[in-house]
């Protein structure tokens, strides 16, 4: 079980505002630029499900991994705590290592990219069993150096991802420094944040220089990052998750959307889009699609600058997650749909 329940389904055959399909990334650092902007979260391959759902087999995970790269999946995302618990950090790292080792299929393979994260910890075996790790230099080098390993990289890490900023801003800043010194040492190429606020992006484009990708959650429930930054909150010293969105696309950086169709509160069938939102059912009956499928599509198509790592455990998961970077929605329909999930659900 995934983020959602999708029926697979083709285009409808009405006029089209552009070319078929959404073009890869463009603007975008050389280790993203061009890159499909479906990719795949592999949270759901490395933990056990607290309602219905033991972790995948290494036997299903491989054999998902490689219908993935015949789908056209080419960002994976990944982090050294997507497994179990302590004793197995790196697992996901280990297994996509072994599943791009051992894949004899179509899909060029240079034009992949794993991405990887660190800086947490594993508190126990559920998927929300997680604290901020202490971000201290050992902590960081084993994390990389682990990483490193785990994918056999004798070079640097391509794009290695801080999973969650210190809450401390002299820690966040001393790490960041650390991370700069990984960076001209050879052990990551670029870096990456996830669940960053706009003043911990600037932070990090002050003390490390470029950032090659902002992930945080965004969805049609949680639609902070949309929201206009709160200069008054910023001021009275909270932290300001809102406005994140923008800041990438004045910055030109990717945004990566991870949790696109709901995360955990999808797994658990507390969130589902169809049921949600029944405009948008009806208008996915009408294209053929599921709603995910047209919900993705819709992200994409309001925001050029982001990508989208819904997470799957099945195959025709997957592949209903790439159809939607092959549609092309009218104007009209994306105006529908901004009306539709403008409402609550």
């Amino acid at each position: 079980k995934r983020e959602r329940d999708g029926a697979q389904g083709g285009q409808g055959s009405s006029k089209r505002a552009r070319a078929p399909g959404y073009p890869a990334l463009t603007v975008a650092p050389p280790n993203l630029r061009g890159l499909s902007r479906v990719g795949l979260g592999t949270l759901p391959l490395g933990v056990t499900y607290s309602q219905g759902g033991g972790r995948p087999s290494r036997a299903a995970t491989l054999s998902l991994i490689h219908s993935a790269l015949d789908q056209g999946v080419q960002l994976f995302d990944t982090a050294d705590t997507y497994c179990e618990d302590e004793s197995e950090l790196h697992y996901l790292e280990y297994l996509l290592r072994e599943a791009l080792d051992s894949y004899d299929g179509p899909a060029d393979l240079s034009r992949v990219l794993i991405s990887t994260k660190g800086g947490m910890e594993r508190q126990g075996t559920l998927p929300t069993s997680w604290r901020i790790g202490p971000c201290t230099t050992p902590h960081i080098y084993r994390a990389v150096r682990g990483s490193r390993q785990a994918l056999g990289l004798k070079g640097p890490l391509p794009l290695w991802q801080l999973h969650h900023v210190p809450t401390d801003r002299g820690r966040y800043i001393a790490l960041l420094q650390e991370l700069a010194r990984c960076r001209d040492q050879g052990q990551i190429g670029a870096l990456g944040l996830c669940n960053a606020s706009v003043d911990e992006i600037k932070d990090a484009q002050r003390h490390f220089g470029q950032v090659a990708c902002v992930q945080n959650e965004f969805n049609v429930w949680k639609r902070t990052a949309e929201r206009p930054y709160s200069y008054a909150a910023a001021a009275s010293g909270r932290r300001v998750m809102s406005g994140v969105l923008d800041y990438c696309r004045e910055q030109g950086i990717p945004f990566i959307a991870h949790g696109p169709l709901g995360g955990k509160q999808a797994r658990d069938s507390r969130r589902r889009v169809g049921k949600d939102f029944p405009e948008v059912a009806q208008l996915a009956a009408s294209r053929r699609v599921s709603p995910e499928c047209l919900t993705l599509a819709w992200m994409l198509a309001r925001w050029p600058h982001l990508l989208v790592i819904p997470g799957a455990r099945t195959v025709a998961h997957v592949r209903d997650s790439q159809s939607a970077a092959q549609m092309v929605l009218t104007e009209q329909e994306v105006a529908a749909l901004d009306t539709a999930f403008g409402k609550k659900g």
